[in-house]
This record gives structure tokens, sequence and C-alpha cells, in this order.
């Protein structure tokens, strides 16, 4: 067990919150699958809890994507514990200090959103000590059967971006086919690859293995 929880000192009224998004459609249902967990939750433990989904964004940072509840500011100490949690799928819990009398009861409860090897993030619950003991087996099942949702909802995304990117192949191919000689091709391809890559791309062309001489750019600005 590792202690030292703080409240914030404004905003604590509770509240359901969708914190932050990069625009995927698995974050967006992400957060209607917490909204559902987290009222299994109150149900469970007859508590009005604290609840965070974090998940990993695109570069691997761990963030808040949905909460209900009171605000909390979390140190550099729960910071680690989720980071393990999430590394380790293994649940860990963070208890309040001992000389914060405000806080006596909160304790920090980090459940692993894991199917097998694959870890998807985590579900932090803040309950009072001796609910979060008394419970946690039937928080670690809503936390099991919120990471088979974040499954099913990750497998329909990574399947809906292989369609998107199938059809983009489909379209820059026959785009290929439309252009009128190897410097307009050479236009096409270049915006393509920026366009997915987001940085310049530059093209140098020789024909008959000839000298090469710079042909076109995309993403590239004159000066």
């Amino acid at each position: 067990m590792r202690r030292g929880i703080s409240h914030a000192t404004i905003g604590e009224q509770r509240s359901e919150e969708f914190v932050a998004s990069d625009g995927s459609a698995i974050q967006d249902d992400a957060a209607q699958a917490a909204s559902w967990t987290a009222r299994l939750i109150r149900e469970v433990t007859g508590e009005q809890p604290t609840v965070h989904l974090v998940m990993p964004d695109a570069r691997g940072r761990l963030r808040v994507v949905w909460r209900q509840g009171e605000r909390l500011q979390i140190g550099p100490e729960a910071t680690a514990i989720r980071r393990t949690s999430f590394d380790a799928m293994t649940f860990s819990c963070l208890e309040p200090s001992s000389g914060r009398t405000e806080d006596h009861r909160a304790s920090w409860g980090f459940f692993p959103l894991h199917r097998g090897e694959r870890s998807l993030g985590v579900l932090e619950v803040v309950v009072p000590m001796d609910v979060l003991r008394n419970h946690r087996e039937g928080l670690a099942a809503l936390a099991d059967h919120l990471a088979l949702r974040l499954e099913g909802l990750a497998e329909r995304d990574q399947l809906r971006r292989a369609i998107v990117s199938l059809e983009e192949d489909v379209e820059l191919r026959r785009e290929l086919l439309r252009a009128e000689g190897p410097k307009a091709a050479l236009q096409i391809a270049g915006d393509s690859i920026r366009r997915g890559s987001g940085v310049p791309v530059c093209f140098w062309w020789g024909e008959h293995q000839g000298p090469l001489a710079f042909t076109v750019a995309s993403g590239v600005t004159a000066k």
C-alpha cells in the first residue's frame, strides 16, 4: 500500500466529464463504457466514488480520458503507481497520508485494464479504505468487464482504420493511373506520403538512367 492522496481545493462538485479526446472513435466509445461501469461501481459499493478512466495516447502517455466525481490532484507517486499498474498489469493502491485528517478515509485503487498480455488502460477508483478492501474483488471483476469492452472497441477501430487505409490505397492508384506523365505522378505520390507522415517530401528524377534532377516537392516552402 502507498500513501499520499490530496483533494483539490476547488472544483469539488461531483461531476461527470469527458476530459480529453484525440479524436478517435475508441476514446469516445470508451467514455460511454466507463460511465456505465461507474454506475455499477456505485451499486456495488453503495458509495459515490471518484472514477477515472486512463488510456494511453498516440505517444504512449497515460491520460485521464474520462472522470466522474471530485477533481483530485495527482502527484508524482500516484503517477508512478498508475504507470506501474498499466505496464505490469497489476492492481495497486494508494492510501492517504496519515497526517492529513481531511483525507483519512480516501483510498485510491488502480485496477489494470488488460486482455491477456495486452494492456489497454487503468480504471482508478477513489473510495473509503474499508470499501476498497471489502469490494476489491467485485471492483476487479468490473474492471475485467470494462477491459473486454475496450478490447472490442479497439478491434473495431483497428478494422475501421484498415478499411480506410485500403480505400485510400485504391484511390491513390486511380490518381496515379490518371496522371499525365511522371512528374504529375510523383507529385501525387509525394502529396500522399506527406499527408500520411506529416513530413516534407522531395523527389529527384532521371530518365533513362540519366543524372538525377530535382523534380517535385510536397510540404516544402520556397525560401
